[in-house]
């Protein structure tokens, strides 16, 4: 799969149909616009992982294979994040690292911290709140984003 091109759903979801959540994180980042590359780096997962979802969403609603829509190459060497997107991608790696829990930890940690708290302290506090081994998960793919 090429990372550069354009992710588009193989076939219509909705709220109705069902999947896995491993794959609902990645269906609800499709929108045409966004490459597996960009779908991986909100989420904090290699894009192997994408790659792989993307398959298992095509077995799972029982289509072929689709080809990518070729978008043009973005420079992202300098990637700076909005404060929504960077609560979104706190709570993307605690999720992660955590499952479903991870967004009642982020949310309780803002709630204490307020919403206007920079990014690094936030991430300081949600790893004071994980346990072995998932506070080195999150803080590696913190690190992993060039966020720290």
């Amino acid at each position: 799969m090429d990372a550069s091109a354009a992710l588009r759903l193989p076939a219509p979801v909705t709220a109705e149909t069902l999947l896995p959540y491993s794959l609902w994180r990645v269906v609800a980042l499709i929108d045409g616009q966004r490459t597996a590359a960009e779908v991986a780096s909100t989420l904090g997962t290699p894009i192997t992982n994408v790659t792989n979802a993307l398959r298992d969403l095509e077995r799972e609603l029982g289509v072929t294979p689709v080809t990518p829509v070729t978008a043009p190459a973005t420079d992202t060497s300098s990637v700076t994040l909005a404060p929504d997107d960077a609560m979104d991608l706190l709570v993307a790696i605690t999720v992660e690292v955590m499952g479903p829990m991870g967004e009642v930890i982020v949310e309780d940690v803002i709630d204490e911290l307020g919403e206007d708290t920079p990014f690094m302290v936030m991430a300081e506090r949600i790893a004071s709140e994980l346990r072995e081994p998932q506070r080195s998960a999150f803080i590696a793919k913190v690190r992993s984003k060039g966020l720290s």
